[in-house]
């Protein structure tokens, strides 16, 4: 009796499973601010609501042009990010415990499972785009976090002003 229970549990709970996958298959469609909650250096944002657009490119000498930002405050920036490249690069959003935090998790990673609203990866040729929303002033920075870039100094800042 008990194995019949426990079974008809496990097939509820596929069931179950399949509901929440085939519903997280229309999340693509949803907007990117609803798919992490703000984060305390800003959040995610669709990139019609930009203000501007900002074009990064990355360098495959650990670098990005330009290598200071400056926004301001309530401000929604769309940042499309060229590799222009032989190698892939990160565009990575974050306050300076987040990019430490971020660092560890590339380092542990192939770069398969690499999804977060604050980041892009783009690899050698092309371009991908970020929209994001500063909601207050402070100093925040940019990085590649494939492996062996943030520590070569492929860093940058963005300077958010009131």
């Amino acid at each position: 009796m008990i194995k019949e229970i426990v079974e008809v549990k496990k097939g509820r709970l596929s069931v179950l499973a399949a509901v929440v996958g085939v519903g997280l298959l229309g999340t693509s469609c949803v907007r990117a601010d609803s798919l992490e909650p703000p984060m305390s250096f800003g959040q995610a944002a669709d990139s019609t609501d930009a203000d501007r657009t900002i074009t990064v490119t990355t360098l495959d000498t650990m670098a990005f042009r330009p290598a200071v930002i400056e926004a301001e405050s309530g401000e929604t920036i769309l940042f499309r990010v060229r590799n222009t490249g032989r190698l892939p690069h990160e565009f990575m959003i974050g306050d300076e415990a987040e990019q430490e935090a971020h660092e560890e998790e590339m380092a542990d990673s192939d770069m398969t499972a690499h999804s977060h609203s604050f980041s892009v990866l783009i690899e050698p040729g092309d371009t991908g785009e970020l929209a994001w929303s500063f909601p207050e002033s402070g100093n925040l920075m940019y990085g590649c976090h494939v492996p062996g870039h943030y520590d070569s100094g492929m860093k940058g800042a963005i300077e958010v002003g009131p």
